[in-house]
């Protein structure tokens, strides 16, 4: 709203005081008139992507489907804004056949789900209300025009209203968290209107996973319609698989390959089906991460219409699994008729699995549900003292290259030999510790091990080192020079071997 002109001219007035801090607060920084907030702003003191707010918890991911319709918006003019004429846009949208395929399209897609609709025009708002209500479902429609809105939004944010159609007004400044599903039912060329509608819906709320969005747009893909897959980054043309497209395009943003015309070939892909068939033609040496940064695995989609039996749509899918998680580990996969239930354990942490699913869709023609539980390792080994010299030195060597964010080591005797156990959380720094400082730890860990050792078990050799700094990793007392990695691992192995003495 800053450069309308009532701002505009607060801003010139205040703008002249040397003590007067401008700041500009928005979501939505591209305009439709073309102007953007950073020209006026010229300072970006924070930013963040819808991306990263969907990873941090703040908004939810989508489930984005579009419904392709006869709408002739190529031979539509646009108004002054550079929008679709919204008159002859109203007569588009509100035509019985768009109606009635917008309508289908909502209760297959979003059945039972709380849904905000945003219509073309007043008319078509409330039509579409009076649609959903002859089949059941609770609806109603407001607009600038009526005159009881206030309690029609209280009745929807309660509840009392599952599907509520508007044109206007609840584009901005309208709060309800609980919205489950997203009805487009206005094409636009506008990024600012079609962030402000999309944004409705993907606020974090309890119990809400994800947010049902439903996109009507031109069968012809004109141009100057906007969508979620421009949004994310994507070709315009993209054709979905009905994941977010956010997800969609950081899962692409991280593929690894090797061979630049592959890189270029993948850039230009329109989906992810086209994506995985060029990662899956490629010398298997040039591609160092798939989809999603996932190993890359291969297979034979069947053939349209040809269905596989469940036994091999279960093998397959275990080989598929077995290649994709590293050190999965009690895997269980059970086909049924037409679907395929997938439960395991890894070692690693892995997000929702929702390309390891695509992949075995993909492969086996079968819906899938899967299941991948993180396999924590134990952070305590114990050392029995009944132990033989070279299983305590294995395990002290283990401990001792375990990663730098893991606990720090502190140590206990039992049964007469110290053993290892995570006790104290590291203290932060600032930034990931290099390699050198990382062994320096290690070495410090060690010798600290070793100090806390009864006087019975310890050598005169175990003499306790400075103290490192938190912020560094490194030693304050000051040295000559840093030991090299070489002496460093050597400073390790000595002392593992001291340890077992």
């Amino acid at each position: 709203h800053a450069y309308a002109k009532t701002w505009m001219d607060v801003i010139g007035h205040f703008g002249r005081r040397t003590d007067t801090l401008l700041l500009g607060l928005t979501a939505t920084p591209r305009r439709s008139d073309g102007r953007c907030a950073s020209d006026l702003f010229r300072e970006t003191a924070f930013e963040i992507s819808l991306g990263e707010l969907q990873e941090r918890g703040f908004l939810v991911p989508m489930d984005y489907y579009t419904v392709e319709a006869s709408l002739g918006l190529s031979s539509l003019a646009v108004d002054q804004s550079g929008d679709f004429q919204a008159n002859l846009l109203g007569k588009i949208m509100n035509s019985p056949e768009i109606r009635a395929l917008t309508v289908k399209a909502c209760m297959e897609r979003a059945k039972g789900q709380k849904t905000i609709a945003f219509c073309a025009s007043v008319e078509h708002a409330e039509e579409l209300a009076i649609e959903f209500e002859e089949r059941g479902v609770r609806a109603a429609f407001v607009s600038g025009e009526t005159p009881d809105r206030t309690a029609i939004i209280n009745d929807f944010r309660s509840g009392r209203i599952q599907f509520l159609s508007n044109y206007g007004v609840l584009t901005e400044g309208f709060d309800d968290p609980s919205i489950e599903c997203v009805l487009l039912a206005r094409p636009t060329t506008s990024p600012l209107v079609y962030s402000q509608c999309l944004g409705r819906g993907l606020r974090s709320f309890p119990g809400k996973r994800v947010c049902t969005v439903i996109d009507i747009v031109d069968r012809q893909r004109q141009q100057l319609q906007y969508n979620a897959y421009e949004a994310a980054g994507l070709q315009r043309s993209w054709r979905g698989s009905g994941k977010d497209p956010l997800r969609e395009a950081a899962a692409i943003a991280r593929i690894r390959v090797t061979d630049p015309s592959a890189f270029l070939k993948i850039k230009n892909a329109l989906s992810l089906s086209e994506t995985q068939a060029i990662l899956m033609s490629l010398d298997p040496r040039t591609v160092l991460a798939g989809i999603d940064g996932m190993p890359l695995v291969r297979y034979e989609r069947p053939l349209e219409g040809m269905t596989l039996a469940p036994d091999e749509a279960r093998k397959r899918a275990e080989e598929i699994v077995n290649a994709s998680l590293a050190g999965v580990t009690g895997l269980r996969v059970t086909a049924h008729e037409a679907h395929l239930e997938v439960q395991a354990k890894a070692r690693v942490s892995f997000d929702g699995a929702t390309y390891l699913s695509w992949h075995l869709e993909q492969a086996t023609g079968f819906r899938v549900s899967i299941d991948v539980e993180p396999l924590k390792e134990p952070p305590q080994i114990p050392l029995p003292s009944s132990l033989p010299s070279d299983a305590k030195r294995a395990a002290l060597e283990a401990l001792l290259s375990a990663p730098a964010s893991e606990p720090a080591i502190e140590s206990r005797p039992v049964e007469n030999t110290v053993i290892a156990a995570a006790a104290v959380a590291p203290e932060k720094s600032s930034a990931p510790l290099g390699l050198k400082a990382r062994l320096d730890r290690l070495v410090h860990d060690a010798k600290q091990i070793l100090s806390q050792t009864p006087d019975s078990l310890r050598t005169d050799a175990a003499a306790p080192s400075p103290p490192l700094s938190p912020q560094t990793g490194k030693s304050d007392k000051p040295g000559p020079r840093g030991l090299s990695i070489q002496e460093r691992l050597k400073a390790i192995k000595a002392e593992a071997s001291l340890r077992d003495s």
